[in-house]
């Protein structure tokens, strides 16, 4: 099962990841085009020491898988999201 660490981005050293700008290119770094059309699930860890993830960023990130899966529940079938509640609520 794929695993898409977004530590990768923080280092943890960032507390927020914001911009859809940043999201597109995180969006890059992780290849989820490729993902997207992986036969089973995709996990994504959220790190402890996030404080925020803006929409623009989630969009940026996920906005394409959206489109190529075709709503939310296959959206959210396909991505698992690990971390904390309250930072998971946010790609929701």
């Amino acid at each position: 099962m794929p695993n898409v660490e977004l530590r990768t981005l923080t280092r943890d050293e960032v507390r927020m990841l914001s911009g859809h700008e940043r999201g597109v290119s995180a969006r890059g770094v992780f290849g989820l085009d490729d993902l997207d059309k992986y036969k089973s699930v995709v996990t994504i860890d959220i790190p402890e020491t996030l404080e925020a993830i803006t929409p623009s960023f989630v969009q940026g990130l996920f906005g394409k898988s959206f489109l190529h899966l075709g709503d939310k529940s296959k959206f959210l079938e396909h991505y698992k999201f690990s971390g904390p509640e309250f930072l998971i609520e946010d790609f929701l």
